[in-house]
């Protein structure tokens, strides 16, 4: 009798060590049901993932990213420590930021809020800070969303409105990336120019008037290693995005913007292919350069939910 409980205990042992990593990107079930349903555009951020690394040390640790600044300044609680997740929603000219973490001591518990000069009040039922027109606003136990104070209050009104459905076919999008750091995808060029922001020196051409869909997704820990796939109306519009980025890219070696050398540095280390009515850019970049590229976004939008 013994005997039988010998493959019992065996597999018992193996369990913590036979624990499988998800093949695919996902976003939290937490966060998922509370995604505004007109949304053009998704991104996402593992920092659970990240904790540790060099880029750890180097974006969250200094607090470079402007989510994670409006957060703490207007909960006082410690996103390097009580946060795991971000995805951000673009909404037209709106976009919010959904946080997962652990807030307070245990789950259920009210957290301990310590920020000096903001505004705490109550809207529907959940814990809302403001200060300066942004606001972080408590959802549920582990989930908070932030943004500017109308965005954020119409995540709850349209959570409370009946029939409302969050984005499934971007949801479906995300699960069908790899496993990833970082991760964005868009429905049409709307959702594209949206989620790009200020990060993208033209709105307007064949790359987001003829685009069907767009995703990307990125190693983050030691370096910056990104592919983006889009997909657009035929394979002649394809070419001629293809076309268009490889002659600015090219532009770009010969009069990079500032800081040169970490925009040429880019530029060299990307490489494009098209198939079909596809195109496919690949990039990997050092993240010295990559902060370089990022510091003037970051430093003159301190207060925007949009990522850096």
């Amino acid at each position: 009798m013994r005997l039988l409980w010998l493959p019992i205990l065996a597999a018992a042992l193996c369990l913590p060590g036979c624990k499988r990593t998800p093949a695919h990107a996902r976003i939290d079930p937490a966060i998922g049901p509370l995604l505004p349903g007109d949304s053009v555009a998704l991104a996402g951020l593992r920092l659970d993932r990240l904790r540790g690394s060099p880029f750890f040390q180097r974006f969250v640790e200094p607090r470079r990213i402007p989510a994670l600044r409006i957060f703490e300044e207007r909960t006082g609680l410690d996103p390097r420590r009580d946060l795991w997740e971000v995805v951000w929603a673009w909404r037209g000219e709106s976009s919010v930021c959904f946080l997962r973490g652990k807030f307070g001591g245990l789950f259920g518990l009210e957290p301990r809020f310590d920020a000096p000069g903001v505004a705490r009040r109550s809207y529907k039922g959940h814990y809302l800070f403001e200060r300066g027109g942004l606001a972080v606003l408590f959802v549920q136990s582990g989930v908070a969303v932030a943004g500017r104070t109308a965005d954020v209050e119409a995540v709850i009104d349209s959570r409370d409105r009946p029939g409302a459905d969050p984005p499934q076919a971007l949801i479906e999008q995300v699960s069908s990336l790899p496993a990833c750091d970082f991760w964005l995808v868009a429905r049409s060029g709307d959702g594209l120019r949206h989620a790009a922001g200020a990060t993208l020196p033209l709105r307007a051409g064949p790359v987001f008037d003829s685009l069907l869909s767009a995703q990307l997704h990125a190693s983050l820990s030691a370096a910056f290693a990104a592919e983006a796939d889009a997909r657009f109306r035929n394979e002649a519009e394809a070419r001629q995005v293809r076309d268009g980025l490889s002659a600015a890219l090219e532009l770009m070696k010969l009069r990079p913007p500032e800081p040169r050398e970490a925009w040429v540095e880019a530029a060299q280390s990307a490489s494009l292919r098209q198939k079909g009515d596809a195109v496919r850019l690949s990039l990997q970049l050092p993240l010295e350069a990559l902060a370089a590229i990022l510091e003037p976004f970051s430093a003159s939008a301190p207060g925007s939910p949009r990522p850096d």
